[in-house]
C-alpha cells in the first residue's frame, strides 16, 4: 500500500513538473518574440555607415540597412587600402601602424 502511494505521488509530481516546464517554456518564448518585435520597430531615421576592405562588412551593412529600412553610406579613404595594408597579422602593416600611432588615424576621405 505504501509502495503504491509513493508511485502515485511520484507520477503526480512528475506530471506537475512537466506542466511547469511547458508553461515556463511557452512564457519565455512569447516574451522573446515580443522583445524582438519591439527591437525591430524603428520610427526614426537611420543610416548605416560602414567601411569595408574585403566585402564582408558591406554584406552585413546591407542586411542591417534592409532590416532598419535605412540608407547606407560607405566610407571611402582617398588612399585606398591594399590587402597588405589590411593584414592585421603583419605588425608593419598600415592598419597596425594607424592603430598604434594616433597621429596616423586622421584619414582623408573621398
Amino acid at each position: 500500500m505504501v509502495k503504491n502511494k509513493r508511485s502515485f505521488f511520484a507520477v503526480i509530481l512528475a506530471f506537475v513538473m512537466m506542466l511547469t516546464l511547458v508553461a515556463c517554456g511557452t512564457s519565455n518564448n512569447n516574451n522573446s518574440k515580443s522583445a524582438r518585435k519591439s527591437e525591430t520597430e524603428f520610427t526614426g531615421k537611420a543610416i548605416v555607415v560602414y567601411y569595408y576592405g574585403s566585402g564582408n562588412t558591406k554584406r552585413v551593412a546591407d542586411f542591417v540597412a534592409d532590416e532598419l529600412k535605412a540608407e547606407t553610406f560607405e566610407i571611402v579613404p582617398v588612399d585606398s587600402y591594399s590587402d597588405d595594408d589590411l593584414n592585421w597579422r603583419d605588425r608593419s602593416s598600415r592598419v597596425n601602424k594607424e592603430h598604434d600611432d594616433t597621429s596616423l588615424q586622421d584619414i582623408e576621405l573621398v
